[in-house]
């Protein structure tokens, strides 16, 4: 038997009325005085961020002193929430050369998926509290989230602390199964963040060192345009060449990764968007 469930917060690129009324109506019910004064403060905010492109709305039509606030009322509610954006603004702040953030290298967004699988792990099978010790979860999502150690991935995002990495060291780490995913060519979203403005891009080319030329290799040799191999099962002489740091490419910028950061990868020949253009 196989369940799914979603575990990103993507969402927060485009628009932040729909998860806080969610929040703002749990108040009302715990704590109504501090939600009534709580909305009242945020509400001139979220008018001007929108609800289809928050991302941008909050870098470039709030000002200072709005952002300012929005921060110290995340503060006050869910401190997660807040950390994408503090975190993106100091580490620009950073390689100017104005300081450090005391958040570099912690993502609000990597937390909060690691903390909604580790909610789900605690829930259980189908709602209840206990669970099969035999079976294990399978995650799936991006290679930057997953990967499960932290490498410096260039000036923009410092060393970052994925998702995988945060899960790694959790007690529940034996429930996970992480599978990457990699492929040869396509197509991809380009500028994915601003609906207005995305467009089906080719996806470029893996670098000389990319873990992306081995697989395609693999692919050739063995006639499997898309295939699974799982690195524990792997025969020990290929052992150090799955522990060596590789390129791999997402999407639009490249990374760095060791394959057994997973216990195994997919590679697709051709890939295109999701959703159609």
């Amino acid at each position: 038997m196989i369940e799914y469930c979603g575990l990103d917060i993507g969402g927060f690129y485009a628009d932040w009325n729909y998860p806080l009324s969610k929040i703002q109506s749990y108040l009302k019910g715990q704590s109504p005085q501090f939600e009534e004064q709580w909305s009242r403060k945020i509400q001139p905010i979220l008018e001007i961020m929108g609800n289809e492109k928050a991302r941008y709305n909050h870098q470039h039509l709030l000002t200072l002193q709005q952002k300012a606030t929005l921060g110290v009322l995340l503060d006050e509610l869910m401190q997660l929430a807040g950390n994408y954006y503090i975190n993106y603004e100091n580490m620009l702040l950073s390689d100017s050369g104005v300081g450090v953030s005391k958040y570099s290298g912690l993502d609000g967004r990597e937390i909060a998926m690691a903390h909604n699988i580790i909610w789900r792990l605690k829930l259980g099978d189908r709602g209840t509290e206990k669970r099969d010790t035999k079976r294990k979860m399978v995650v799936i999502n991006h290679v930057i989230h997953t990967k499960t150690a932290t490498q410096y991935q260039g000036k923009l995002w410092g060393h970052v602390t994925p998702m995988g990495q945060l899960l790694a060291s959790n007690d529940h780490v034996d429930k996970l199964f992480g599978v990457g995913m990699l492929y040869g060519s396509g197509t991809f979203w380009n500028k994915w963040q601003t609906p207005q403005e995305r467009f089906v891009d080719a996806s470029p080319s893996s670098r000389d060192d990319g873990l992306e030329v081995v697989m395609k290799q693999i692919s050739k040799e063995a006639n499997l345009p898309n295939f699974f191999l799982h690195w524990e099962r792997a025969p020990q002489e290929a052992r150090a060449f799955l522990e060596a740091e590789a390129s791999i490419r997402e999407n639009e910028y490249y990374i760095h990764a060791r394959p057994l950061e997973w216990n195994g990868c997919i590679y697709l020949d051709k890939v295109s968007p999701a959703t159609p253009a």
